[in-house]
């Protein structure tokens, strides 16, 4: 196989969709091509959005026959309308959310290492997991990052993306690079791991705007995972938490960002936990977006497989990046009746360093 680059032609509805800047592998001899997980993901929404700028809104067969080309047939209504296992699905409403108004975390007392962090907050983890990104915003200034969140922030375009609304996700790229243009902010951090594939891609997303696309690659550039920066920073004093813990990869974290050993990384140094791991880590759980909706059968196929590995480890715990991924592996444990916990690795590591803050400071 030969790295390749330009233009490839997807057939839709009898029609040709020309779409550019996909990178891929080609065979020299037969001319098979291989996408890359990245490079697929990317395709599917790019075409989409091209179709639907020459023809307006997609018709149900006109999406499947687009997903198709992927093998990712979108399932018939009946699937769609299984409320009863959608209903499990949805989380206990926090009694306070974030709204990014420039707020900042400052390191304790002489604690600082120049180092500003922009923290995104994003839409669910701003609302259902506030608590796990102010969490969040503690664990950075504890390490010494000076965290602030900046106004005029917003969703990081992802559905609109995989639904091939590629004006929308733009509009909503263009007004999150504004609000990162801050001088004083050297990373941006996001704890999600779909949005942080979404505003890693910045630079693709807007590679033919004028204006942006210098910009939005200079943002692409300057996204980290937070377990990227917590696992590259000292760890603070923290408190001995006595669990077994079992990590579960998302797709989106291992697979888009090729980030692995950061997160194990993280849970290793929490004094007290035991990792152990699962097998088929890296396989998805089911969620996918709005995956274990519209395929409700294939999805809790993976999650009973994945809930299997992870209750085959003896962990009490598992510990994930996604908030996608949380939901899916909260209620599929509950359907279940499996005695395992499912965390966010920051509120893991969290609960550790919270009891050994200094007097008075709060993050």
């Amino acid at each position: 196989m030969r790295e390749a680059r330009g233009r490839l032609k997807l057939p839709i509805n009898g029609e040709e969709i020309a779409v550019p800047s996909a990178s891929h592998l080609k065979c020299p001899k037969c001319g098979e091509i291989v996408l890359r997980f990245r490079e697929a993901k990317r395709l599917h929404e790019d075409a989409i959005g091209i179709y639907r700028q020459k023809h307006g809104l997609l018709s149900a067969d006109e999406i499947r026959a687009i997903r198709a080309q992927f093998d990712l047939k979108q399932s018939d209504l009946a699937r769609l309308l299984r409320l009863g296992a959608a209903e499990r699905l949805l989380p206990v409403m926090p009694r306070r959310f974030i709204a990014p108004r420039g707020q900042r975390w400052s390191p304790p007392a002489g604690g600082g290492n120049g180092a500003a962090a922009g923290l995104f907050a994003g839409c669910v983890m701003s609302t259902v997991f506030a608590e796990t990104t102010m969490a969040t915003a503690r664990c950075l200034a504890r390490r010494g990052h000076e965290v602030v969140a900046p106004a005029g922030q917003g969703c990081c375009g992802a559905l609109q993306l995989h639904a091939g609304l590629l004006h929308d996700a733009r509009q909503l790229a263009r007004a999150n690079i504004r609000a990162f243009r801050a001088g004083e902010i050297e990373t941006i951090v996001v704890n999600a791991a779909g949005c942080g594939s979404t505003l890693k891609g910045y630079g693709h997303l807007l590679a033919e705007d004028a204006e942006f696309a210098e910009p939005a690659r200079a943002f692409a550039t300057r996204v980290r995972d937070v377990s990227e920066l917590l696992a590259g920073s000292p760890a603070p004093p923290a408190q001995r938490q006595p669990v077994t813990v079992t990590y579960q990869e998302p797709c989106h974290l291992a697979h888009a960002q090729r980030i692995g050993q950061q997160p194990r990384k993280v849970l290793r140094e929490v004094p007290g936990v035991e990792l152990r791991e699962m097998r088929e880590s890296a396989l998805c759980c089911g969620s996918a977006g709005i995956y274990n909706l519209t395929h409700h059968d294939a999805a809790s196929a993976l999650l009973s497989r994945k809930l299997g590995h992870a209750r085959d480890t003896g962990a009490e715990v598992i510990a994930t990046a996604n908030p996608g991924c949380l939901l899916q592996l909260q209620a599929g444990a509950e359907g279940r009746g499996l005695d395992l916990e499912v965390r966010h690795i920051v509120d893991l590591l969290d609960a550790a360093e919270r009891p050994c803050d200094p007097p008075g400071w709060g993050g």
